[in-house]
């Protein structure tokens, strides 16, 4: 069923991994936009009518797809994780890695601001994960949110082309589990 909106989307020529990562960051903090804001971008389309019926289909399907999956079943969890990194890599990986370079740093950042966090004053890594632990009491988040600062760090200093396809893998799995966990934890 994905894959349908997916091709739906294709014809608009928009990309599929940045729409994934968008409705992603929706999902951590529902009202930094709705699907018109997203899609107000491509309102000089010619057929934006029809794209904005189909992107809205879209985006509801994800959301809805994004709810539907249980973090507390670990089995259904990386079978989803797995099928949604498979649909990010069908996209051009170049365009990919550029983004995801991108999406980690709007993740921590939406992270920090929903959450009104500031480790600017702490001076190590265990510290910033003490004060993560006091301030989201949730070890699985704190132990994704530290990944992605560290990954956040090394992919900032590295070109696109020397981000092994694992280490690839691990940061878009690690956005998509940080985005369902906040998603689906009250407070």
């Amino acid at each position: 069923m994905m894959r349908g909106y997916l091709t739906t989307l294709k014809k608009y020529n928009l990309s599929i991994s940045k729409e994934i990562f968008y409705v992603l960051l929706n999902c951590i903090d529902s009202s930094i936009s709705t699907y018109e804001d997203l899609i107000s971008s491509y309102e000089s389309s010619k057929n934006f009518v029809e794209l904005k019926q189909d992107y809205k289909l879209f985006y509801e399907f994800m959301i809805k797809y994004l709810n539907n999956i249980d973090i507390n079943n670990e089995i259904q969890l990386n079978q989803e994780i797995e099928k949604l990194i498979s649909i990010v890599l069908a996209d051009d990986l170049k365009e990919v890695l550029s983004d995801t370079k991108m999406f980690i740093s709007n993740v921590i950042d939406l992270i920090f601001i929903k959450y009104h966090l500031n480790i600017v004053d702490l001076s190590n890594d265990e510290e910033i994960r003490q004060y993560l632990i006091s301030k989201l009491k949730n070890e699985k988040i704190v132990d994704i949110l530290m990944f992605l600062l560290i990954e956040d760090t090394k992919l900032a200093n590295k070109e696109i082309t020397k981000v092994s396809e694992e280490e690839f893998k691990m940061v878009i799995k690690n956005i998509i589990l940080i985005s369902l966990y906040i998603c689906k934890t009250k407070g």
